[in-house]
């Protein structure tokens, strides 16, 4: 994209590829920078034996013109903390880790609904003193065998959060490689906690369109703006079976093979809760294969599960008081029976 050194920052506008309105804002994202490849080991000491090859790299570095396919493409922003460039860029990699090159689903403002675009448009609207990016989920298209990344904006101060979690989870996977235990210093892994916050909502393959506009859209974002965190069950319509996905079972999907027109049907009802939940969610996990059955598990966002704190605690407070009165009515009553 940029062929010389020079540096220059334009007014762009956030791009949607299925979008042609331009809307001017200020933008957060500099410049986009290409970093080369670094050589290590036996193949950096066999790349400087040749002179030719130092020759010709000393070109390459002060043209610019590296190998564009091992390029690393890396953002300079001009707003933020270094932490929440930090955090912003954690993410990053993990964006183009999932697509190297960089393609996402992300939220159409003009439509409200998911779709595909670049990573490098989609940062040049982001201002990271007021919002972070998360990576909600990923998309697989079969047909094109390709992994897009879900992507949105959320609140700084849920970005900071995501990425503190993420440190403490590696420093704990570190510890537990190191042989220690983790509950004997006193912490727990998330794993084996008993976490009351969690809500349950079964969703057939068979639901109708309707219905899940209606009925479960407004299950799912009424408990997730409470607060809670909702896991999906995606299955058959008589099935039951709410329990973890495992290894052995999810080898066991793969050989299970189900029709074109069914196939299609099943992807248009996972779009479609992608769609409802991105905008009550900071984070999207998903397991299972759609071939068979489907765990969605939704963490809401901060500001949704604050107003969820406090509506239940509004509700925890009206209830002592409602008892505290009926208390001074009996005792009243009682005062009254024996004088």
């Amino acid at each position: 994209m940029f062929r010389t050194a020079s540096r220059q920052v334009v007014p762009v506008t956030r791009l949607f590829c299925l979008s042609s309105t331009l809307k001017g804002e200020s933008r957060a994202v500099s410049d986009l920078l290409f970093s080369l490849p670094t050589y290590t080991g036996s193949a950096q000491q066999k790349h400087n034996s040749s002179p030719h090859h130092k020759k010709r790299d000393k070109n390459r570095q002060r043209n610019g013109n590296g190998d564009r396919n091992n390029r690393k493409l890396v953002f300079r922003w001009n707003s933020g903390t270094e932490k929440q460039k930090t955090a912003a860029n954690s993410v990053l990699e993990e964006i183009l880790a999932a697509n190297p090159k960089g393609n996402i689903k992300a939220i159409n403002p003009e439509t409200n609904k998911l779709a595909e675009t670049n990573i490098r448009l989609f940062l040049k609207g982001i201002d990271l003193e007021k919002n972070g990016i998360a990576m909600v989920s990923i998309d697989t298209d079969e047909q094109r065998d390709v992994r897009l990344p879900i992507i949105k904006e959320i609140p700084t101060r849920q970005a900071l959060k995501n990425y503190s979690d993420k440190l403490s989870k590696i420093k704990e996977e570190e510890l537990i490689q190191l042989g220690v235990n983790i509950k004997k210093v006193g912490r727990r892994s998330a794993d084996s906690k008993t976490d009351s916050s969690w809500k349950s909502i079964k969703v057939s393959w068979q639901i109708s369109d309707y219905d899940l506009k209606k009925q479960k859209t407004s299950e799912i974002t009424s408990n997730l703006e409470k607060g809670f965190k909702v896991s999906l069950f995606i299955n058959e319509k008589d099935s039951s079976n709410l329990a973890p996905i495992d290894a052995e079972e999810l080898e066991a999907m793969k050989e299970v093979s189900i029709p074109k027109k069914e196939l299609k049907r099943r992807e248009e009802v996972i779009e479609k809760l992608q769609e409802i939940v991105t905008e009550y969610s900071s984070q999207i996990t998903q397991e299972g294969l759609i071939n068979q059955r489907i765990i969605m598990k939704i963490t809401p966002n901060l500001v949704n599960n604050k107003l969820g704190v406090d509506k239940r605690a509004l509700k925890e407070q009206k209830k002592l008081e409602r008892q505290e009165k009926l208390q001074r009515r009996l005792e009243k009553k009682r005062s009254s029976m024996n004088p």
